[in-house]
């Protein structure tokens, strides 16, 4: 059984935490809080340690898969094909149980603030991937295995990194992942489209 505060839906947690949009610390909290006990009793940095994966991937070549929402619903293919053989059909059903994933688009010159998004040859992904308790042996063993990246077509690139406080706070982390999306002009008519929370 899931806590009962993980039943409120993640649309209504978006809205009540981000309004409409995403910021490190609302992230941070929510990776938390999502399968905790009770809201009161956060998930601790050990925690986080042993359930949190920081994911890149890269999806197809050519000028199609150029588009922002194309790699992110690639991305999205991804997701769903790690919880399938957990959870089974209708995982609309099961989305409680499922893992909880941040998942933001980035290109190629990010971190020095010389690249656009919207420009870029081929974007890439960046996401945060908490795995519930229940299943996290088994999550582990799907994000690390090396045939990973041979499962789904077009995928050309994916790390798959267990989350080490030697490498900085989940705060941090987080601010990397996004840094494609902070970058983005606050008016431009995509920057909505460069992230993407899952189960959806």
């Amino acid at each position: 059984m899931c806590p009962n505060h993980i039943q409120e839906a993640e649309g209504v947690y978006l809205n009540k935490y981000f309004q409409g949009q995403p910021r490190p610390e609302s992230i941070s909290t929510h990776l938390r809080t999502r399968f905790a006990e009770s809201p009161s009793e956060p998930w601790s940095d050990k925690l986080l340690e042993e359930h949190l994966y920081f994911l890149t991937t890269r999806f197809g070549e050519g000028s199609y898969y150029r588009s922002v929402t194309m790699q992110l619903s690639e991305f999205g293919k991804l997701y769903y094909h790690l919880q399938k053989p957990l959870f089974g059909n209708h995982l609309n059903r099961k989305r409680r149980q499922q893992a909880l994933c941040y998942a933001f688009t980035d290109a190629d010159g990010s971190r020095s603030g010389s690249s656009d998004v919207f420009r870029c040859e081929i974007p890439h992904v960046h996401a945060l991937f908490l795995a519930p308790p229940k299943f996290r042996d088994e999550f582990k063993s799907a994000l690390l295995d090396p045939c990973l990246g041979g499962a789904l077509f077009p995928l050309q690139k994916i790390s798959v990194e267990p989350f080490s406080l030697k490498r900085g706070s989940v705060e941090k982390l987080i601010s990397y992942c996004m840094k494609g999306y902070l970058q983005a002009r606050p008016s431009h008519f995509q920057r909505e489209d460069l992230w993407a929370i899952f189960p959806r």
